[in-house]
């Protein structure tokens, strides 16, 4: 039985979309703050009475982006391979594990 595997090229572009979702994920929650910030002015006298509405879409779209950040970094880091790379894995997620 032979591996099915991407050529380098391919599995390069592939590897690039995903590091670049990764990095897209991350500078979005940036934005978010901004976001946050203008529906708060634009809320006026009236902002304590949706400022735990915009904490709770502050926080749960900051979640989803780190999630959804981490996995494509995941992707990058083991693409076109046919076993986890968890040294790879670490660099990408930036964690590191100890032992």
């Amino acid at each position: 039985m032979t591996d099915v595997r991407m050529t380098d090229e391919a599995a390069a572009r592939i590897n690039n979309r995903f590091d670049d979702l990764a990095a897209e994920f991350h500078n979005t929650t940036d934005e978010l703050s901004t976001i946050v910030s203008d529906i708060d002015a634009g809320a006026g006298e009236f902002v304590g009475s949706i400022s735990s509405a915009t904490s709770a879409f502050s926080l749960s779209w900051r979640e989803a982006f780190d999630v959804c950040g981490k996995a494509s970094a995941i992707i990058a880091g083991n693409t076109n391979r046919l076993s986890i790379d968890l040294t790879v894995l670490d660099r990408d997620a930036s964690t590191t594990i100890e032992l």
